[in-house]
């Protein structure tokens, strides 16, 4: 394994993770965020934000090719590194594939509806 850099910066107006310098395009789409703003009820909103953690460590495990848990999170955002697993990836290519994660309407929509 190999340590590259980790860290939040902000991005277009927001805060957004760059890894090896590159931005990690994962999101939640606007549509979703005002719905999620509307809930009021504080045990389906812990739900969807333990799912949106889940889909973000999601999101990282398939980037750096192996398990991501939320302390590997917060000690690379204070180390400003994270470990990254490159033998699956064979060129800067497929590199820059992994990293650029989206996230559509749908998948979303349905986290929503299973916090409902």
């Amino acid at each position: 394994m190999q340590k590259i850099p980790f860290e939040i910066r902000r991005y277009e107006g927001k805060n957004a993770i760059f890894i090896d310098n590159q931005l990690f395009d994962w999101n939640i789409e606007e549509e979703a965020i005002e719905k999620i703003k509307k809930i009021k009820d504080k045990a389906e909103l812990k739900e969807i934000n333990a799912n949106i953690r889940m889909f973000l460590l999601d999101c990282l495990e398939s980037c750096l090719n192996r398990k991501i848990t939320i302390r590997d999170v917060l000690e690379s955002l204070r180390s400003g590194h994270i470990e990254f697993c490159p033998n699956e990836l064979e060129n800067k290519e497929d590199q820059q594939k992994s990293l650029t994660i989206r996230q559509n309407y749908s998948s979303i929509h349905n986290t929503l509806e299973e916090g409902k």
